[in-house]
């Protein structure tokens, strides 16, 4: 699934899905599932929902030992695994793990901690609910946004994921994706609700 929106990195999907997945106690990761509704809300972290959604979202993939508290090691392991890899190119490798320690580093600031402080996950929603400059710090630190063409901060609807779909190399995909695009825009002005838009002039 998360190939047709260019995120080809297997770690990336592993991560995710570990992050939302239901199992029971002592049952393998391999038998785990992940319900509709967590499926749902794992698609927060490509930037889609509202700015708590997005943060729950990244905190969850962020969070491997599910201590619900975050430090900046955490953080900067997750944002430098999953930013697409530049392939054979260790100058851009190395450029690119830079600006990832630097951009984690601006984002954790707004949280006042600092060396092996962590941040709860209460406070972490918070400060980038309440926060404008915090989110767009936030925004610009989260790994998947690199791998969408065009990515608008400003646009928390699915609209980039059906672009990254329509763009995919899939005919069929194309196809459906339109569908679903008129059909979402035959139901924002369908005001009277009768599935009939008519046209006057």
């Amino acid at each position: 699934m998360l190939s047709r929106f260019g995120i080809d990195q297997p770690g990336v999907g592993v991560r995710i899905f570990n992050g939302f997945c239901k199992r029971r106690p002592g049952v393998s990761t391999y038998m785990a599932i992940m319900p509709f509704r967590a499926a749902v809300a794992a698609l927060c972290v490509l930037g889609v929902g509202c700015k708590e959604k997005q943060a729950e979202a990244v905190f969850k993939c962020c969070d491997q030992d599910k201590s619900l508290s975050l430090s900046r090691s955490e953080l900067l392991k997750f944002v430098t695994e999953n930013r697409p890899a530049q392939v054979h190119d260790s100058r851009r490798n190395r450029k690119q793990r830079v600006d990832c320690f630097r951009k984690v580093g601006k984002f954790f600031d707004w949280f006042g901690v600092s060396g092996r402080e962590e941040v709860a996950l209460q406070n972490f929603v918070e400060v980038i609910k309440s926060n404008p400059e915090a989110f767009a710090d936030f925004q610009d630190a989260n790994p998947y946004r690199y791998y969408f063409e065009g990515w608008d901060p400003t646009d928390f609807s699915a609209q980039k994921l059906l672009n990254a779909l329509y763009f995919s190399s899939d005919g069929n995909e194309h196809e459906a994706v339109v569908k679903d695009m008129v059909e979402t825009l035959a139901h924002s002005i369908d005001e009277d609700t009768w599935d009939i838009i008519i046209k006057i002039t």
